[in-house]
């Protein structure tokens, strides 16, 4: 599986943007059905992208991750999507004193064209 560094060209600016997260699940997964599979480790049953290694982030960030391109398995419009993870990424990071929520929504912009291309990963 590729790394964050060889997916990304940087480490993901923590605790995670859903739309770079979601470009990492795709780029480690063949599908939505796979990145999803729940199954139970230790007391918890999530799903197979929370408890991949290759994915990093805040667990709810990539809850969020998976909730983009479910979005998109629904069909909800390209652009709704992508309003609605920059909400949750806003919100997410509203707390912190730090520059991390422009450099997360900068590494989330570079991923969106990236993603729009993979259309059918999420249709699986």
């Amino acid at each position: 599986m590729p790394t964050e560094l060889e997916i990304l060209g940087e480490h993901l600016v923590y605790p995670g943007h859903p739309i770079a997260i979601a470009w990492l699940i795709i780029q480690n997964f063949p599908g939505i059905k796979a990145a999803s599979n729940s199954q139970k480790d230790g007391g918890t049953t999530s799903p197979a992208a929370v408890r991949s290694q290759e994915i990093p982030g805040a667990g709810g960030n990539v809850y969020a991750g998976l909730d983009f391109l479910h979005h998109l398995k629904l069909g909800v419009p390209f652009e709704e999507a992508v309003e609605e993870a920059n909400r949750v990424w806003k919100c997410y990071t509203s707390y912190y004193k730090d520059d991390r929520r422009d450099k997360g929504q900068v590494q989330a912009d570079r991923c969106i064209p990236l993603i729009a291309t993979k259309k059918g990963w999420w249709q699986e």
